[in-house]
Formats: C-alpha cells, structure tokens, sequence
C-alpha cells in the first residue's frame, strides 16, 4: 500500500489522472489544490472495503480502509492529514471521536500521516496528544525528525498502532519532498498477502521446434464426422505436449518504468548523496548543501519530467500509422486502467435492483445477464419482415460452403490476432505454432463444420471481459461485454464470413 498525506487532491481530478497500474484508489479528497487531502493506493491483489471517512474542511482529512483476511483476521489501516494552519485544540477534539471509532474496536489499527504537531518538544499540545495515546493503548513507532530543513527537524510524521506486530522506519532516501518517506511492515499481514506473479512459458526456438515435431508424429484421427471428437483431439494432444515441452512457471511481475535510465538513476544518486551530505553538515557551509541539495532535487524532477515526455513523443511519432497501438499508448499517458473492476454490482430486475457483492455471484449474474441481453435482441427482430422494397438478389441463395484448401486455410491462420491469448493451451500464437505441425488436421476441423454445419461445443464457450461505458458505473446495464472465443473458431468464423461476403458482392446483394 501506499498511503500518500496532504495529496491536495479535489474532486475535479480524475481517478485516470493519479491512477497507479495494478492499484486501487481510495480518496479523501481537499476542497483546495493548496492543501489538505489524503490518498491510499491499494494493490488489487488485497481484499479490503472502506471503513470510514473523516474530513473537517482546513482542519483534518481521515480515510480508513479495513483489510480482509479472513474472518478472524481484519485490520483497519488509515491515513490522516492536518493542517497546520488549523486549531491544534480543535484537531485534537476531532482527534479523540477518530481514535473511539479506530483504536476502540477490537481490530488492529494502524493510523499513519502527517499531525503537524512535533513530539521532539514539550509543548502544551505534543502533551496532549500523547495522553491520548495513552488512554487509547496507542503506540507511536517513529522516533526520529520526519521533516528535516535547513530551519528546523521536527517529527510531525507518526505511525500508530495498537498491537506489537509493526515496526517503522524512517528513510533520508530516495528524497521526493521536505518529509521522509516512512515504510511500515506488518509481519501479520505480510505473512498473507503473497506478491502475485506472472504465469508463463518458455518458448524458446528450441521448444518451439520440439512442440511442431512432436504434433505431426501424434497419430491422427481423420475420419470422423463428429467436431467435437475431432476438436478434443486436437486440444488433448496439444495440452500433453506443450505442458511435457514448455510447462507453466512463474515469476514476480517486472515494474520496469521504460523511460528511467542511467541518466535519471545517476541524478537520484547525486540528489540522495547531497541530501546525506546536508544532514551530515553542521558547520558555515550547512545553507549551501541545503542549497546544492534542492537545486539536484528540482534538476531530478524536471530531468524525468522530460524523459517521460520524449518516450511518448517517439512511441505516438512511431505508430502514427497503427492505430491500435497508438491508442495502447495513449491509454497507457493518460492512466486509463480497466483494472479497478467495481467491488459491487447493481441489477435491475423489472424495477428490484439487487446489488451483489460477491465475486463468484457477480460473475454469474453477469453471464446470464449479458446471455438474456442477446436473446432479447434476437427476439425483437421481426423475422416474418418481407423486403419488397429492395432488390430480388438480396433473396439471392446461398446453396452450400465451399471446403478449403490449405493453401486457404494459410491465409486465414497469418491473419488471425496475436493478442487473443484468453485461452491458456491454444491461444493465438499457440494455434500459429502447433498449425505448422498439424495444419491438415486443423483442415480437416474446419471442412468437417462447413460440411456438416457443427460446431464443437468447446468452440463456442467465450470468456467475457465486461467493460465500464460510463466511469465509476456499478449498473450492470452500464457494462459492456467484450467477448472471446478460441482462435480455432475465429479461424472458422473468418472461413465462413470470406465465403458469405463473396457470397454478398458476387450477387451484389446490398447494392
């Protein structure tokens, strides 16, 4: 997680603006761009729900997030801000109404964020504060300045807790802003939530190679009439082979941001030695390392202000001609994710709106909701409509299909996507590869349904990638399905839509 104080965020900035990939957003937003406001960055692989808001217009701004894992084991995990231009005595009044809703449950609390109050003097209310913690059973794990200027060294940064289970540490480096960046770790929590990682295949030339020649020494069933003992298979003798040649293994996700490069490393590293230097100083030249470290500071930011820039510029510049791609890259400037999926979705039964909150019931509904949206399409079409206004060869028959040759059958697999990769065994670039080896039996399939118009059962099972058309939408209504099906059937699809489109020209059926 990451947990971000005083993010100046207001209402008119979108969630696209400050999107993180791979993390949710969980806002307590500022009424001013000058100050206040906080933000939390939840990766998506944790289970969480927010728990509450707290927000006193220039004095304090609260979020709290509870963190699911298991039934017995929740967690509540806030972030605050306080201004320092707001009364101490009325933050600490609003303060102790937080702490009765946090502190005084039975979950462990951890509460982290900028007070503005230093606790490395006694003032009147430092003193306050720490009474609070007292009768709260609260325990404040930094120790050391937080906010170090070449004024001042002051801790206004805490990390509160209610269990021993924590511990915090306070990092010079890498050096973003006048306050250090804090890091907690919950050994509880750590311990159960496991970093995903990504699943993938060695297909190397060797293996490819390997996958090709073991397919065309399977001996091959080509007499039956039946698709889908013929689909079956294919798919069972794929599924052996890739998984013996090239099985499944996995590897943490790579973060890699494509534009940092040794130029920007290097100015990190000069940032963070000028800033160890500045700490380290306490003689006549104190001002001008502070002074050197805020000049190396400005130059690393606007350095990578710039490479991120002139990355973008090159990749639009370079795909100027392929639309898919520049719009994969606009997205990706722009921080448009599809990622944060709605924790809830609204039915609407004939007027009985159900909202559901569990995944699995979430997905099944979906299934069946966008399944009944087809039906009700096919059945408003008026099918007993007579044309009589439009031409006669639109009535023009079409007798039968046509079977394919391979040299056909080429044509359509090298034009088939790469990136339909839904399907684990025979994605996209899978089917390319083993259709080297086994091309006539995948023939043999697509003749067989065009002959007898079947089609395997297996072909016909899409996955469904339900898409928001409307932002922050929780309507199913307002979702759009995007539907995959195995390459194997866009392969059969395009054989056929090639025969009905020269079906329709050859006649000039819509002329």
């Amino acid at each position: 997680m990451l947990l971000v104080s005083e993010s100046r965020i207001t209402k008119d900035i979108e969630n696209s603006e400050i999107n993180i990939n791979g993390y949710s957003v969980i806002r307590c937003d500022s009424a001013s761009r000058h100050t206040g406001g906080v933000t939390i960055f939840v990766k998506d692989s944790i289970n969480f729900s927010v728990f509450k808001t707290f927000a006193v217009e220039g004095v304090l701004w609260c979020k709290v997030i509870k963190v699911h894992m298991g039934y017995s084991c929740q967690t509540l995990i806030g972030c605050i801000y306080r201004s320092p231009s707001g009364s101490e005595a009325a933050f600490l009044d609003y303060f102790e109404s937080i702490c009765d809703s946090i502190f005084a449950t039975n979950m462990k609390c951890v509460l982290v964020g900028d007070f503005n109050i230093d606790l490395l003097i006694d003032s009147f209310y430092a003193c306050k504060i720490k009474k609070l913690f007292l009768q709260y059973g609260i325990e404040q794990l930094i120790t050391k300045p937080t906010r170090v200027t070449i004024d001042s060294s002051t801790l206004i940064d805490y990390v509160l807790v209610n269990n021993n289970q924590c511990h915090a540490n306070v990092h010079d480096t890498p050096k973003v802003s006048d306050h250090s960046i804090i890091s907690a770790n919950f050994s509880k929590i750590n311990c159960l939530l496991q970093t995903p990682l990504k699943k993938y295949r060695n297909l190397c030339k060797e293996n490819m190679d390997k996958i090709i020649l073991e397919t065309m020494s399977c001996d091959w069933s080509l007499n039956s009439i039946d698709v889908d003992v013929i689909y079956n298979e294919i798919f069972s003798h794929c599924e052996t082979i890739i998984n013996n040649i090239s099985p499944i293994l996995t590897c943490k996700y790579e973060n890699n941001v494509p534009w940092f490069d040794n130029d920007i490393f290097y100015a990190i590293n000069l940032r963070d030695k000028s800033y160890k230097a500045f700490k380290g100083s306490t003689g006549n030249d104190r001002q001008e390392k502070w002074d050197i470290f805020k000049q190396r500071r400005n130059m690393t930011v606007n350095l990578i202000k710039k490479k991120k820039e002139r990355y973008y510029l090159k990749k639009i510049d370079r795909y100027s001609n392929n639309s898919q791609l520049m719009w994969k890259t606009l997205k990706k400037l722009v921080n448009i994710s599809y990622n944060e999926f709605p924790k809830r979705i609204e039915f609407n039964n004939s007027g009985n709106i159900n909202v559901v909150h569990d995944i699995t019931e979430i997905s099944n509904k979906l299934n069946n909701y966008f399944v009944c949206s087809v039906k009700e399409i096919v059945n408003s079409i008026n099918q007993d409509e007579v044309w009589s206004y439009c031409d006669y060869n639109l009535y023009a028959c079409f007798a039968e299909f046509s079977l394919l040759t391979l040299h056909d059958l080429n044509v359509i697999v090298n034009s088939v996507d790469n990136h339909m990769n839904t399907h684990d065994i025979l994605n996209s670039k899978m089917t390319k590869l083993v259709y080297q080896g086994i091309g006539h039996v995948i023939l043999n399939l697509v003749n067989t349904s065009l002959q007898t118009g079947n089609i395997s059962h297996e072909l016909k099972v899409s996955t469904i990638i339900p898409i928001p058309k409307v932002a922050n939408t929780i309507k199913a209504e307002e979702l759009r399905p995007i539907n995959t099906l195995p390459p194997i059937e866009k392969i059969l699809e395009l054989a056929v839509y090639n025969q009905l489109l020269e079906h329709v020209e050859y006649n000039s059926c819509l002329d």
